[in-house]
């Protein structure tokens, strides 16, 4: 688990220079926008165009979770419960489609009749599956707009295989030189988890373990135990990811820095609503059988 996740929102803003593509304003404007105030389960609602022809993919449900979770909800402050986002990331699978724009809708979002509104859809580009998603909130006013223009926040991500992989995230052949250089090994296991590259998945165990084994932080220890709690997710391994998240709790008290566990904890508490979304999508694909029942009343 990144570091940089529980700090996305500070983030500059920059420019998404993919071809044909809106230009995308992110995070650093958003971080006091909006509160994080609950939303009422009716306020939010999904629309689908007629002409919407869905693109069936096998996404996996810790990228599509983590992806929808951290750099769209977060920082647009949509505070979900766990069944309300697991619906929303349903809806999104279930409807990309390259004919038509579909739509994520937030009734009374900040204030009575404050409509926010979210548009997504694929785009192929150099032979590259995307899905772009564009908010008609705009950070550099702070305010809902009736329509989408270029200073909308919005995201972008890449789906290769069963990834759903934001963009920032994809695979850097500067950077991966870079942080091997540093001798950054955190950093570079998060980098392998969480690209396109399926290949470089092999490589993050063999490094958590240089981290927990030799003269890392305890910040990095607790780190290096929650991207071993992402591993889980990302194998369907909840129960396993729980108890990475619990060791984890535990390894916050061995933070010396009041602002370094700060930060752990807050990235703790991000692993642990991801858990928990993906453990309703699960058990929605996947229901208990019901009893069979004798056919008397009362049985």
């Amino acid at each position: 688990m990144r570091k940089t996740d529980q700090k996305s929102m500070k983030k500059s803003p920059r420019n998404y220079n993919k071809p044909g593509l809106l230009l995308l304003a992110f995070f650093a404007a958003i971080v006091a926008a909006m509160p994080p105030d609950s939303l009422n389960a009716e306020e939010l609602m999904f629309f689908r165009s007629n002409d919407t022809v869905p693109v069936e993919l096998e996404l996996n449900d810790y990228f599509i979770v983590h992806g929808l979770q951290v750099y769209l909800l977060r920082p647009l402050r949509i505070d979900l419960s766990p069944e309300e986002t697991a619906s929303l990331v349903h809806f999104v699978r279930s409807s990309m489609s390259r004919e038509a724009a579909n739509q994520i809708r937030i009734d009374n979002f900040r204030d009575t009749g404050e409509t926010l509104y979210i548009n997504f859809k694929l785009l192929d580009a150099k032979g590259e599956m995307r899905l772009i998603m564009l908010s008609n909130f705009h950070p550099a006013s702070n305010s809902l707009k009736e329509k989408i223009t270029e200073e909308s926040f919005g995201t972008a991500y890449l789906i290769k295989g069963d990834r759903f992989v934001y963009y920032r995230n994809e695979f850097d052949q500067e950077k991966e030189a870079e942080l091997k250089e540093n001798n950054d090994l955190l950093g570079l296991a998060d980098d392998y988890l969480l690209d396109e590259k399926l290949e470089n998945d092999a490589e993050v165990p063999g490094l958590l373990d240089r981290v927990d084994e030799e003269d890392f932080s305890a910040l990095d220890k607790a780190f290096s135990t929650l991207t071993r709690a992402q591993m889980a997710m990302i194998d369907g391994k909840l129960e396993e990811a729980e108890s990475y998240c619990e060791k984890a709790r535990t390894q916050l008290n061995f933070i010396q820095d009041d602002q370094a566990r700060a930060i752990a904890r807050e990235v703790l508490s991000i692993c642990l609503r991801e858990l928990e979304i993906v453990r309703v999508l699960k058990n929605r694909a996947n229901p208990p059988a019901e009893k069979p029942s004798s056919g008397k009343v009362g049985s």
